[in-house]
């Protein structure tokens, strides 16, 4: 006998994608566990934050120490739309030697890339400024590119001078230097700037991302929004474990 309408079994609502943030992870010989690659188009690149080489410390409060990378995998991976909060090392250049920069945290929220062009990630990137080079100054930030990692982050403001990159002093340059060869770098490669800025000296970091305009930008600043409103939510809200499909570890 059939059962009536009412009766009836509603279907179970579709399974949450897991997903994770569109970064591939490598492991150091002494353990680290790093960023190797940040994938165009991911929440990780469009954080603005995450860079190449950064080391990663704790996920959600766990700390990676010691980890297999198929755990670190499961803790950062999980359903789509979900936050995890990451903790990471920066590491820049001073004297010749790596050393310690600072130790942050970002909250991602995890979602599959989006698609951007090849075209658009080829080649090296800048810090998305215009420069113009002040003698015995630095380079002064003539204008902010629209969607270029200055105006994406947020680091840099009009008329800031750049004293130095890296650990390269750009006070002193020689006529008709290649301010590209200066600014420019591989793909989410992390730059470490002191700038002046309204006669007191300051440190920024920037990430040379690709630029976004017009419907990727659009996608961005959609994420961004998800991201503040997830930073509003209390710890432990919002569920933060699952299997990966977007992030893969290589040791």
């Amino acid at each position: 006998m059939s059962s009536s309408a009412g009766s009836q079994v509603p279907p179970s609502p579709p399974a949450s994608r897991a997903v994770g943030v569109g970064c591939t992870l490598t492991s150091r010989g002494n353990g680290d566990i790093v960023i190797q690659k940040v994938i165009p188009g991911s929440p990780a690149a469009f954080s603005c934050k995450l860079a190449v080489d950064d080391q990663l410390l704790r996920i959600d409060g766990w700390n990676v120490a010691g980890s297999s990378h198929e755990e670190v995998s499961r803790r950062i991976t999980g359903p789509e739309g979900t936050s995890v909060r990451i903790s990471y090392r920066i590491r820049k250049l001073y004297q010749g030697q790596t050393v310690i920069h600072s130790d942050e945290e970002i909250i991602l929220i995890r979602q599959k890339s989006v698609a951007i062009p090849d075209r658009l990630c080829e080649g090296p990137m800048g810090l998305g400024v215009d420069p113009l080079p002040v003698d015995g100054q630095g380079i002064m930030v003539r204008s902010l590119r629209n969607g270029g990692a200055a105006e994406l982050a947020g680091g840099l403001q009009l008329h800031d001078v750049i004293v130095r990159i890296n650990d390269r002093d750009v006070r002193c340059l020689d006529p008709g230097a290649d301010l590209g060869r200066l600014t420019t770098g591989p793909a989410f490669s992390r730059a470490a700037l002191l700038v002046l800025r309204a006669g007191s000296m300051m440190a920024v970091d920037l990430v040379r991302a690709v630029p976004l305009v017009g419907e990727l930008r659009m996608k961005h600043d959609a994420y961004r929004a998800l991201v503040a409103g997830a930073q509003l939510v209390p710890a432990g809200a919002l569920p933060r474990s699952g299997p990966n499909v977007i992030l893969y570890i290589y040791i």
